[in-house]
Formats: structure tokens, C-alpha cells, sequence
């Protein structure tokens, strides 16, 4: 019992520590006119599951104490992904006790959340873990999407000689036609895309059966029973929500990512000598301009409900902000993709996650490094202060 009211005393010693921090950040740091953030998440609000130090007040510092909503524009950018934007925005709040008010799907962009303009009814081949063929399916709009394991219980029984056949019942059925009744990946109803949505758990599935799958120009190995497709028919193109190498998580040390696995299936088809079925592969998340994109216009719809008064400004300046602090733990991921994006993104480097310092990447320099999460905010709202007086403002 002794032990059991020393922990209570020792968490609400805690929980009293922390909200002292979180108010004494607020009101040394409020907000700036014409600054945003977007920030990364693992590595730099995250561990896995847990929180890094200070992650939960920076992000409180930037709501409004009334209604725990946001006071100035912010946004997460991620390479991460598996799940949908309204679960990830879920997870956060959750994760990083903020207020119900404080993170909405629109303020998530995911490595994946770009192939929502590329929803189809024809059939795709969705690769990765946790609920990416849910999501892919039920919240993008692919509405005959199919997993590899869904493709190689309905195929050929030697299809993966390493593992025990997978059962339909266990794996869910193939979609089908919805005129002929034909199973995707079947001649007749060909795979028209590889959908690389998350980072594989079971490399060798995934290989095998995308190697399968591109091979045949869309129809699996089942079907062609050795046979070589039509050369009239395109290569399938192969998107890669994103091209990270290396990520961080609890380990100690950087963890392989979805990069990895494409360069294993590079390597894979290149050794087979088949190396022009992945001459159509597409790459997305940072640091290409796709999530940029889609966190300027998440930002600038902020920034523009929260102005007292319209702008008649062109651009940027219509909606206020003069600098988009990005504040990331990768330097070819995070401070790459700030810096190809141009004015107003500022990138702004933390020693939390990948990179661990000391000083700059030679490679990728950021505009700044600091300690962690909270030394980004604290400096981007003296940049903001930098930026009005530079405007007049």
C-alpha cells in the first residue's frame, strides 16, 4: 500500500510538474503573427508510443487556452502511415494529451494520404502493415484493392514455398468484377497498380508476389501458369508512399523503413534481370513537393479562418504567414523537403530522432538545430517576430 501511495504521489508530482511547464511555455511564447508549424512526428514528438520530452507542451503552447483549439496554424507531416488520418489524429491527442479541440484529420497528412487523387475501381495491389488495405479501400476510394496474402491464398499452391499456404477465411477473398464476377489479378480483370502504402511486415510475401504481380503486367502468377503477358500491355506503376531509408522508434538505434524495402525489391528485380517492370515507380512523401502541397493548403485554410480580417494580399501573404517552420529529425526527409518547398518554409532540425548532432547535416543544413521539439517553437516564434518587423507588421 506504502508503494502503491508513493507512485500515485509520484505521478501527481508529475502530472503538476508538467502543467507548471506547459503554462509557463504558454505564456513566455505566445503566439506570433505569421508563423505555422509542421511538424514530423517520429523522432520528434514521438518514440513509438511514447512521447519525447517537452513534445506536449511545445503543441500546447500553440492552442487557445479557452477552447483547446489551434491559435495559430499547424500541421503534422509524416512518412509514417498504415492507418487513416482521422485515427492518426486520434492517436496524437491521445498520446500527447492535448484537448479534443487541438488536432483534426485535415491537420494529418500522411505519407500515403497523396493517393487519394489516384482512387480507382480497377484493382491495385496494396502493400504495407497495420490497416493500409482497410484504408486504402474504405477511405480513399480503391474499391477492389487487394493485399499480397489475399493474392496468394487464391493463387497458385507453391506461390510461397517458405510458408504455409494462406487461407481465404484467414486473409479475406479477392474482389471481384463487378460485371464479370472476375477475381482481380485474373486476366480479366488485371491489377492496374502497386500501391506501396506502409512499411511490409513480411518482406518476402511482399516481394514475391509483387514481383509476380509486375511480371505479368497486372495478372498474377496463378493466372499466367508460365505463360509471358502481352507486350501491348504497360508496365504497372509502383507508388512508394515514401522513400525513408531509416526511421526512429524506441530502439536505441534508426529502424530500416519503407526505402529499404524498395531497395530490396530493386535489388530483387535487377538480379532476376526483369529490370524494366519497375521503369514506372513513383516515389511520394518527403521530400518530393506531394505532402508540401497538401500541408500548404491545410495551413493556408487555417491561417485564413483564423484572420480577424480577409487579405486582399496575393499568395502567401493572404493568409498571413511569413514562415512555415518545419521541424523535423531527418535531414534528407524533414529539412530536403522544407527546403525544395521554397519560401515560406523554414526547416528546423532536432537532435531527438535520426539525426542526433552534434551541429548541422554538411548534407542537408537546416536552418537551425536545437535541442528538441519545445527549442523549435521557442525559436520559431522569434523568427516570426523577426519576419513582421522585416514586413512592417
Amino acid at each position: 500500500m506504502a508503494d502503491m501511495v508513493g507512485r500515485r504521489a509520484g505521478v501527481s508530482a508529475g502530472r503538476r510538474a508538467t502543467e507548471q511547464q506547459q503554462r509557463a511555455l504558454s505564456t513566455s511564447s505566445r503566439p506570433q503573427p505569421g508563423v505555422a508549424f509542421a511538424f514530423d512526428i517520429d523522432g520528434v514528438l514521438l518514440r513509438g508510443k511514447t512521447p519525447i520530452p517537452g513534445a506536449s507542451a511545445a503543441l500546447h503552447s500553440l492552442l487557445d487556452p479557452a477552447t483547446g483549439a489551434p491559435a495559430v496554424p499547424f500541421c503534422f507531416i509524416t512518412n509514417g502511415g498504415g492507418v487513416s488520418e482521422a485515427d492518426k489524429a486520434a492517436e496524437l491527442g491521445r498520446l500527447l494529451d492535448l484537448p479534443p479541440a487541438a488536432v483534426s484529420p485535415g491537420q494529418v497528412i500522411l505519407a500515403h494520404s497523396p493517393f487519394k487523387d489516384l482512387a480507382t475501381a480497377a484493382p491495385v495491389l496494396v502493400i504495407g502493415g497495420k490497416q493500409s488495405l482497410a484504408v486504402a479501400r474504405d477511405c480513399y476510394g480503391f474499391t477492389a484493392a487487394a493485399s499480397p496474402a489475399q493474392v496468394a491464398a487464391a493463387g497458385h499452391p507453391a506461390q510461397l514455398p517458405l510458408r504455409p499456404p494462406h487461407s481465404p477465411a484467414d486473409v479475406g477473398r479477392l474482389p471481384t468484377c463487378p460485371t464479370s464476377g472476375a477475381p482481380a489479378g485474373s486476366p480479366a480483370f488485371p491489377f492496374t497498380a502497386v500501391l506501396v502504402m506502409y512499411d511490409p511486415e513480411c518482406w518476402h510475401t511482399d516481394v514475391q508476389v509483387t514481383l509476380d504481380v509486375l511480371a505479368g503486367r497486372g495478372v498474377s502468377a496463378g493466372w499466367r501458369l508460365g505463360t509471358r503477358p502481352p507486350a501491348t500491355r504497360p508496365f504497372l506503376p509502383v507508388h512508394f508512399s515514401n522513400g525513408d531509408v531509416l526511421w526512429a522508434n524506441e530502439h536505441p538505434a534508426p529502424r530500416l523503413g519503407q526505402g529499404a524495402f524498395a531497395a530490396a525489391l530493386r535489388a530483387v528485380v535487377s538480379a532476376t534481370g526483369q529490370g524494366d517492370i519497375l521503369s514506372q515507380q513513383l516515389i511520394y512523401g518527403k521530400p518530393t513537393p506531394w505532402p508540401y502541397r497538401l500541408a500548404d493548403a491545410a495551413l493556408a485554410g487555417q491561417a485564413l479562418k483564423l484572420a480577424s480580417s480577409p487579405s486582399s494580399d496575393p499568395g502567401w501573404r493572404k493568409t498571413g504567414i511569413r514562415a512555415v517552420v518545419a521541424v523535423g529529425d531527418n535531414p534528407a526527409a524533414d529539412v530536403a523537403g522544407a527546403a525544395a518547398a521554397g519560401e515560406p518554409w523554414v526547416p528546423a532540425l532536432v537532435c531527438t530522432g535520426v539525426h542526433a548532432g552534434p551541429g548541422n547535416c554538411p548534407v542537408n543544413p537546416a536552418a537551425v538545430v536545437v535541442e528538441d521539439v519545445e527549442a523549435a517553437v521557442e525559436w520559431g516564434w522569434r523568427l516570426g517576430r523577426e519576419s513582421a518587423r522585416a514586413w512592417g507588421v
